[in-house]
């Protein structure tokens, strides 16, 4: 039975009010629904200074833009901008250059150039900020909002000093987490004498992996920052990563790796649609959980789900040879839905829509679709190494990961049972689940369905909330008038 979107609203409000009135150390998830006017709480509750004698406020957001969107709402007598890469004023080809070696693991080097740079230009204290994040921490009691990434790197005596709420699902953000370095890399290091005796250990283990199989070794806490030798043997990997990531996957030529997932033990708010308090039990279960799933309100648009064709990557490209070009698959979509404000489907598809195209993985905290018709073309399946990479790290183990094979089973989830291609292993089925759905959920949340009169017209066969179903099959001649 569903209640109305004020009740609901009311119920956020009681919900997180009365959380924060707590001082413990537990993880306090919030599960709310897209639209339901999370951050506008969160805002509001800043902006009234609500506890006299409360800690400062650290707010956490997926994205640099939804940071600097929230800043606005609140403004600078509210909440410091904690600055991210992206805000700093620096050329573009330094920006560059600095993104190069950040995605190599030499963070020191980054640091080093941006030192540089601000000698300079001692008027950019923005770069201070960004180069001394502790000490501003420390020293200020002001209210700050920074992104996901850049709260994970803060230490625990930093987060103790600050009520924190984190906007969206961190963990979905922090199974993201993974890379891949190459064999032919690692190979040279070693044959070049570079790395000291404990790197050289835990490489030679990982390469030690067969082929095609999983392992979990421990963290190393060490660094490789040579970077003229790493230049001197053309290694562009982020070789810092794999020492520190715990769950590894080995193929002929790569090494996948997964960073261990960790929130520092203070006490932490999330909110978030997406909420899987199975997952958080599992990935944290050092840490006390305290979930709470707000009262759901109906939308007040509509999605409509025509759920004929799978509409994974690899079905689109099956559907596109039939019609000899994949491009005409999405005309006959667009025939089907002529009129839609914009879309979201996998970004290599995205130029099949002429404008206003979102793309999956970058859907998070847009605003700027609310109230608009959307179509939404796609199941977003990850390849498998992400799925068993973090089964491979809640298990401890890689044993008989390999084994799991994906296969047509009957699964249950959300009050839905349906079949997919899925895995016998419980824990892995539910990391699957849970990040398909989670990329739908962001998607279909853009047109803010509950407070506007809005449409999604959703081409998937993966159950969603409050959808009407259809089977039609959209792709026949003559069903371009089932909408009429």
């Amino acid at each position: 039975e569903y209640v109305s979107v004020d009740s609901s609203y009311n119920d956020m409000e009681r919900k997180l009010k009365k959380i924060l009135k707590k001082n413990t150390s537990n993880i306090y998830l919030i599960k709310a629904q897209t639209g339901l006017g999370k951050t506008k709480l969160y805002v509001d509750i800043i902006k009234n200074s609500i506890y006299k004698n409360h800690k400062p406020y650290l707010i956490a957001v997926p994205t640099t833009s939804l940071k600097t969107e929230i800043y606005k709402k609140i403004g600078d007598t509210y909440i410091a901008n904690f600055p991210s890469l992206e805000d700093l004023p620096i050329s573009y080809e330094l920006y560059i250059k600095i993104k190069e070696l950040y995605c190599r693991g030499l963070n020191k080097y980054t640091n080093h150039l941006l030192e540089e740079f601000y000698n300079d230009n001692s008027d950019f204290k923005l770069i201070e900020l960004y180069l001394h994040p502790h000490k501003f921490l420390y020293e200020n009691r002001r209210n700050v909002i920074m992104t996901h990434s850049r709260f994970l790197q803060l230490p625990k005596a930093i987060l103790r000093k600050y009520e924190i709420i984190i906007d969206e699902d961190i963990l979905y953000y922090m199974l993201h987490c993974t890379g891949t370095v190459h064999i032919n890399s690692l190979k040279k290091g070693i044959d070049n004498k570079i790395f000291t005796p404990k790197q050289e250990k835990k490489i030679k283990k990982i390469l030690n992996i067969k082929n095609d199989h999983y392992a979990h070794l421990p963290y190393l806490d060490t660094e490789y920052n040579n970077i003229e030798k790493l230049d001197s043997l053309n290694i562009n990997d982020n070789l810092n990563a794999l020492f520190h990531a715990e769950a590894f996957f080995k193929t002929k030529v790569t090494i996948y790796y997964m960073l261990p997932l960790s929130l520092e033990k203070v006490k932490v708010t999330i909110l978030s649609a997406t909420l899987n308090v199975n997952l958080y039990d599992s990935f944290f279960p050092d840490r006390i959980i305290k979930f709470t799933e707000i009262a759901e309100a109906q939308y007040k648009g509509n999605l409509i789900q025509y759920y004929h064709y799978s509409t994974s990557r690899n079905k689109i490209h099956e559907l596109g040879k039939q019609f000899h070009s994949s491009s005409i698959f999405f005309k006959k979509i667009i025939e089907f839905v002529p009129n839609y404000d914009y879309a979201i489907t996998f970004k290599e598809f995205e130029s099949h829509f002429l404008d206003n195209t979102l793309h999956f993985g970058n859907v998070a905290g847009i605003d700027y679709y609310a109230g608009k018709d959307g179509i939404i073309v796609g199941t977003y399946h990850l390849p498998e190494s992400v799925y068993k990479l973090a089964a491979c790290y809640i298990h401890g183990t890689g044993k008989n990961l390999h084994k799991q094979i994906l296969r047509r089973r009957t699964v249950y989830f959300n009050g839905y049972h349906f079949p997919m291609m899925s895995y016998e292993d419980k824990i892995l089925r539910n990391i699957q689940l849970y990040l398909i759905s989670t990329e739908l959920e962001q998607a279909i949340g853009r047109s803010r369905l509950l407070r506007t009169n809005s449409t999604i017209y959703l081409f998937s066969n993966f159950p969603c909330q409050q959808a009407t179903l259809s089977k039609i099959d959209y792709l026949k001649k003559g069903n371009a008038d089932a909408l009429s």
